[in-house]
């Protein structure tokens, strides 16, 4: 659906982990505030919100502060949502490689675009050290012999994170 489009960029973290909490890092980390390259994304997810059929699945958007979009913003999209007699899509693109980080440019019937495999928990830790947590400071707290740590991944694939995030980046 993007090529069929014209959708010029897709980014897709590395073996399909993607969680939208990290979306929202990942457009401001690169370039949706002031930037050239994100100006919102859409998001395909598995999400917990309520309101959709069967409530196992949706579709966000997340503007270009990587902020979700005010509800009369998502209201107006859903009522157009209504008025939609067709799509467009190519059914001749190639597999995607989604396991080796990099750039391809896909090219199919209707157009090409450019699929940009990278390692998300690269973007989400970078996001989470420089502009929301200290993690010196973490470190310096669990490096405790007094504090005791419980984790709870909150059944979302932010979990995949865990590793990265709790043994390398804060020796756990």
């Amino acid at each position: 659906m993007a090529t069929a489009n014209r959708v010029r960029h897709v980014w897709d973290g590395q073996n399909g982990l993607l969680s939208t909490i990290v979306v929202s890092i990942v457009i401001h980390e690169r370039g949706g505030v002031g930037g050239s390259k994100a100006s919102g994304a859409f998001i395909l997810t598995d999400s917990y919100n309520p309101g959709r059929p069967n409530k196992d699945f949706e579709i966000k958007y997340h503007m270009k502060n990587s902020e979700p979009v005010p509800e009369a913003i998502i209201d107006k999209i859903f009522e157009n949502t209504k008025t939609i007699i067709e799509y467009l899509i190519v059914e001749d693109l190639p597999n995607i490689d989604i396991i080796t980080t990099g750039v391809a440019n896909v090219l199919g019937s209707k157009g090409q675009f450019d699929d940009e495999v990278f390692n998300s928990a690269t973007d989400y830790v970078k996001g989470l050290k420089f502009s929301i947590f200290d993690f010196e400071l973490i470190n310096k707290l669990l490096s405790s012999s007094e504090f005791i740590f419980f984790y709870d991944a909150l059944h979302e694939v932010v979990g995949a994170y865990t590793h990265r995030i709790f043994v390398e980046e804060l020796g756990l």
